[in-house]
Parts: C-alpha cells; structure tokens; sequence
C-alpha cells in the first residue's frame, strides 16, 4: 500500500550479510520508500555523507555485527548528521534479545529487531517502526 502523501520516507539499511541486504530490499520494496543500502560502514558513511539536511522522513535500520563496526560511533555519526536528525536508528542483529538492548541502550539507538525470530518478523517489524516516521 502506497503511503498518500508527497513525502517519499528514506530508509538506511546496512548489513553485510548480502541474503539478508536482499531479503530486507524485498520488504522495503512493498512500502513507499527511498531504499539506500550499504554492505559496509564506510559505504554507509558516504551515502549519509551525501543526504541533503532533513529531506524526508529518514530511518536507518543497522545490523550490529558487522565488520569494522566501532561499537556506537556509527549510530552516534547518524545522531549528528543534519539529514537523520531525530530519526529512529533501529539496530538490527542474530544477538540474544538481552544482548541487543543492552547494545541498543549502550549505542542510543530507538530500538532493535531480532533476526533470529524470521523474516516474517523483521517484515512486521520494519512496517511498524515505518509506521512512525
């Protein structure tokens, strides 16, 4: 269902794992967003890096076991960038729920989807916290 307004959302997914990058696009494919995705931190950083200030509503969803993931300075890098702003920052891991809001209070990020619990979930997920922006 398209979201009836002329205000396209952004979402920010960042993940390495390429099936989950791709699975996560699918979804995102069935709601009105701007999809801009990144294997890597650094090619997160550089998208951001590009975004006009506050464009549309934004929401980055970040997987927290990547490679060269300086603990909370990414999340705290979207938190300062003008284009995210207020924007919910939701991690996004295979962690235990216990070890991902500890990470997700730790890291100041709004909040986290398991993926261990299937990708009917995180769809679900992803369209709630959608909803909010």
């Amino acid at each position: 269902m398209r979201r009836p307004t002329a205000i396209r959302r952004h979402v920010l997914i960042v993940d390495d794992d390429q099936p989950s990058l791709r699975a996560f696009q699918r979804i995102l494919a069935k709601h009105d967003v701007e999809v801009l995705s990144a294997s890597t931190v650094s090619e997160a950083f550089g998208l951001v890096s590009m975004l006009e200030p506050h464009p549309h509503p934004m929401i980055a969803f970040v997987d927290v076991l990547m490679p060269s993931m300086d603990e909370p300075r990414f999340v705290h890098f979207l938190q300062r960038t003008p284009a995210f702003g207020r924007s919910p920052i939701v991690l996004v891991s295979a962690l235990s729920a216990g070890a991902l809001e500890k990470t997700m209070f730790e890291w100041g990020a709004s909040g986290f989807i398991l993926k261990s619990r299937g990708l009917l979930n995180v769809e679900r997920e992803f369209g709630t916290w959608l909803d909010r922006v």
